[in-house]
This record gives structure tokens, sequence and C-alpha cells, in this order.
């Protein structure tokens, strides 16, 4: 199965290391190919960058400049 490779462009819930946070605008994370966003949220970054293998819970996975608060 492969994966995509997002950026938020808006502050979002989302689940970060098995609790749901406020993840701020910036966040470039990977996700299920079969999942979809709203454009309005995320910008797709794949396959222009690369995206990798999920963790073990094969849920969405934050990577780099993740922000929350």
């Amino acid at each position: 199965m492969t994966n995509n490779r997002y950026q938020l462009k808006v502050d979002t819930y989302m689940p970060l290391d098995g609790q749901w946070q406020l993840v701020q605008c910036g966040t470039v994370f990977d996700d299920n190919a079969i999942v979809n966003y709203n454009p309005a949220t995320v910008t797709k970054l794949s396959p222009g960058e690369a995206s990798t293998t999920l963790s073990s819970h094969g849920k969405a996975t934050p990577i780099r400049n993740v922000r929350t608060r």
C-alpha cells in the first residue's frame, strides 16, 4: 500500500503519539493513499516528495515541523 505526504494549511486536531492534539499549520505528515483530505486543509506533497512507511498503528504520522498547542 502506498502512502502520500501532506502538509497542513490550517491548524487541525489529529492523533499524535497516541493522543489527539492541535497540530499547527506547516506540519508535514504521511498517511495512507486511500485517506481523502479536504484540499483547503492540506497540500499534497507526493509524488514530488517521497513518503515513508507508516508506523505500526497505521495512522497519520507527523514527520517534521510538528508544532502543537
